[in-house]
């Protein structure tokens, strides 16, 4: 009786079951081909695996590095694209990596269907775009995890080449990076890259991956540093004036692990933001220099630094200032006579070339809540003014030349120690470290 009855109701709905699955299927398929058209192909013609990278446009020099190493045929799909499939599924709920998983924040009904659509995203795209390998930029990009559970869901490798290395570069954010990778073990990439072995430490600890899936490589980037240092060791760069490199940062900076906002100016490092960039930018009011200011990206930052320079340098002088956002670092790094900046590893790179560079450390850094989430806080190895008054000083005496010898003598060796412990191996053959890691991958 029971048996007859299931097959009967069976019977009844299964037009409504197929119709379901066919409905997914075809409404993927004609969001797929609408979406085809920002798929992007690099070097087609490439001789050697084909690898899809997801969110390419996080991976600036990286991806150009690899392919320039390997010949490798790339599938790109960016950001944007990956946001605008996310939004249209999600429906406006977002979540950091502490709480991508809790239900009331992120439902899970709605992950599901947004994961659904990928596994039949993906395998249009690998009708049309076959591909060896999928390559992610971070277990902290949550806007990416979907996707790759769909990939690994589908059987597809995924390489985790981790893009922010510096999550263990100051006391309390170790600890924190440590209770994200716990909260984040569903995360399912198969193979991790990092750039050193204390965060390949955490990972492991974490339960994120076994010792077989995780390596550290180095930082692939700073290879072509590595190589034009070598280049520019035989030509001397002529500049008709001394050139000041401000790398700026954000007054928050560091500050995102204590959850505190860019724009929260109560708890930020504010006074002291204003503070650095006035003083750096007033030397051009008074000596016949050039200041590039380099920042991450524009909007609110470089508007806030315009507003800077038209308060603290006369009209005629503003010309001496220059605001980048999109120059590669190395080339202002190698192009410079003074290099000022706050926990970023354009200090380390900086240092490694046999600059002097200066990291302020006063006002509101040394609030003892918020020191243990600054970068390389307890490194002994930049120049480190306590003051306004001190930071003024220094500068002017690097630009006098008065502090060369004496600084980059006494701490070389030490230098490429803290390098190391950062950003990996200084041999120019990170690269080729990681091309041999993605071939035994994919054979």
């Amino acid at each position: 009786m029971r048996r007859s009855l299931l097959i009967g109701i069976l019977k009844k709905h299964v037009k409504t079951f197929l119709g379901i699955i066919y409905s997914n299927f075809f409404t993927s398929k004609i969001l797929y081909n609408s979406l085809k058209k920002n798929v992007v192909v690099v070097n087609k013609n490439g001789k050697g695996k084909t690898l899809l990278v997801i969110y390419d446009d996080r991976f600036i020099g990286e991806i150009d590095t690899i392919l320039n190493y390997g010949d490798y045929k790339l599938i790109n799909i960016s950001g944007g694209l990956v946001n605008a499939i996310n939004d249209y599924y999600l429906r406006g709920h977002k979540a950091d990596s502490f709480n991508y998983y809790n239900n009331s924040i992120m439902p899970f009904i709605k992950r599901k269907r947004l994961r659904r659509f990928y596994r039949h995203f993906i395998t249009h795209l690998k009708k049309d775009f076959p591909f060896d390998l999928a390559i992610q930029p971070g277990f902290n990009y949550t806007n990416t995890f979907e996707i790759v559970e769909a990939l690994h869901q589908k059987g597809e490798k995924v390489l985790c080449l981790q893009k922010e290395n510096l999550m263990i570069s100051a006391p309390s954010k170790a600890a924190v990076l440590l209770k994200r990778l716990v909260s984040m073990k569903q995360f399912s990439a198969s193979h991790y890259v990092v750039h050193n072995e204390l965060m390949k430490e955490a990972f492991i600890k974490s339960g994120m991956c076994t010792t077989s899936q995780i390596t550290s490589i180095g930082c692939i980037r700073m290879d072509s540093l590595f190589n034009k240092l070598r280049s520019t060791n035989q030509t001397q760069i002529v500049r008709s004036r001394p050139r000041v490199i401000l790398f700026s940062f954000l007054p928050t900076v560091g500050l995102i692990s204590a959850g505190i906002s860019h724009k929260d100016r109560k708890k930020g490092f504010f006074e002291f933001f204003y503070s650095v960039h006035k003083t750096v930018l007033s030397l051009a009011e008074t000596r016949d220099i050039d200041i590039v200011v380099k920042t991450k990206w524009d909007g609110w930052w470089t508007n806030e630094l315009d507003s800077i320079i038209n308060e603290v340098l006369s009209e005629s002088r503003r010309s001496r200032v220059i605001v980048e956002t999109y120059t590669n670092s190395h080339d202002l790094i190698l192009n410079s006579d003074l290099i000022v900046g706050f926990g970023s590893t354009t200090l380390l790179e900086s240092m490694i070339t046999g600059n002097i560079p200066i990291m302020p450390v006063y006002a509101e850094v040394n609030e003892e809540r918020k020191n243990k989430f600054v970068n390389f806080i307890t490194e002994d190895v930049f120049l480190r003014p306590q003051s306004e008054e001190e930071l003024r000083g220094l500068c002017q005496k690097i630009l006098n030349k008065e502090y060369v010898k004496e600084y980059n003598e006494t701490n070389k060796v030490k230098n490429l120690e803290i390098y190391q412990k950062y950003l990996g191996e200084f041999d120019g053959k990170n690269t080729q470290r990681l091309c041999e890691f993605i071939e035994k991958l994919v054979n």
